[in-house]
């Protein structure tokens, strides 16, 4: 379980380098440095909640047959947790204004990729043999937010 929580560790320190360069691409682009903190707040906040919930579920990292636990999260949890901390960088977008320009393509780029790993996180576990009810737990949590997020940014735009 030690090897788990550093990996817990590992995964918060990816998400500040996800809000670190998600800020610097925001403030070299077309957002006011109050949007800037806006944008932060957000995604941070949900990355906190992302971290709190892979914290609260680590016990469930075993394969559903014999019901070992894994000593660390695999690759494929790793893809989930990727698409989770881009879906929160996409939550960040809903309070922002319009994007213009190149930067326009930024949240819908950011959608495509959470979809394309959430197909891949599963592809990943099947493939590897690594299937584990953690990884059930954060797909299905996270596709909730992608459905989410998704009709949001919609209703956003219009």
């Amino acid at each position: 379980m030690d090897r788990l929580r550093r990996e817990w560790i590992l995964v918060g320190m990816a998400f500040g380098g996800f809000l670190a360069g998600g800020s610097a691409l925001l403030r070299a682009g077309w957002v006011s440095e109050r949007h800037v903190l806006q944008w932060g707040v957000v995604a941070g906040g949900l990355m906190g909640y992302i971290l709190a919930h892979l914290w609260k579920n680590l016990e469930k990292n075993y394969t559903s047959g014999d019901g070992g636990l894994y000593s660390t999260l695999g690759l494929a949890n790793w893809i989930t947790l990727v698409r989770a901390g881009g879906l929160a960088m996409l939550a960040g977008f809903l309070w922002l204004p319009r994007p213009a320009g190149i930067a326009e393509w930024i949240p819908g780029l950011l959608y495509f990729g959470a979809a394309l790993l959430d197909y891949l996180d599963g592809w990943v576990a099947r493939a590897t043999r690594r299937t584990s009810l953690l990884g059930e737990t954060l797909d299905m949590h996270w596709d909730g937010l992608e459905c989410l997020l998704a009709v949001a940014y919609w209703f956003n735009m219009v």
